[in-house]
């Protein structure tokens, strides 16, 4: 199955899609393509095993993917400075703009998601426990710094 997604619920695109939109040249002639910022969620919602951002889930999603940025060692968003690839550390605030967005990556609660992050990453640091330990931790930071 094909991922799909749909920007008409954010806010910031809402009015002028054209903004989720940027010309890219791979070598090969120019593209138009969503941003990477926005692409890379886009992707991350399977990783994350959450198919759209809204109010009520916005904390775990944030929990998520900072657990999935540890666990997988990668970085979701990256910027090029011209001589090196820099990671770009994702706070919460940044989230908050992309609320609205929709997938079609398949849904799973907390305990699904931990366990399939268990079950296929054998070694990892994490126990079920340790992790949805970690999950409420960034959660809570999450919350602190956007709704307080």
């Amino acid at each position: 199955m094909a991922l799909t997604y749909n920007l008409s619920n954010i806010a910031q695109f809402k009015d002028n899609f054209d903004l989720a939109y940027q010309e890219y040249n791979d070598g090969n002639g120019k593209y138009t393509d969503v941003k990477s910022d926005l692409k890379s969620l886009i992707f991350a919602s399977m990783t994350v095993g959450l198919s759209e951002i809204t109010y009520k889930n916005i904390s775990e999603w944030y929990a998520r993917l900072i657990a999935s940025e540890e666990i997988y060692q990668y970085s979701l968003w990256q910027k090029w400075t011209g001589n090196e690839v820099v990671k770009i550390t994702i706070e919460p605030k940044m989230l908050t703009q992309y609320l609205g967005l929709q997938t079609n990556a398949n849904n799973r609660s907390r305990s699904e998601w931990v366990q399939n992050v268990i079950k296929y990453n054998k070694d990892i640091k994490y126990t079920s426990k340790t992790l949805t330990s970690k999950l409420r931790k960034l959660e809570t930071e999450f919350q602190e710094k956007v709704f307080q």
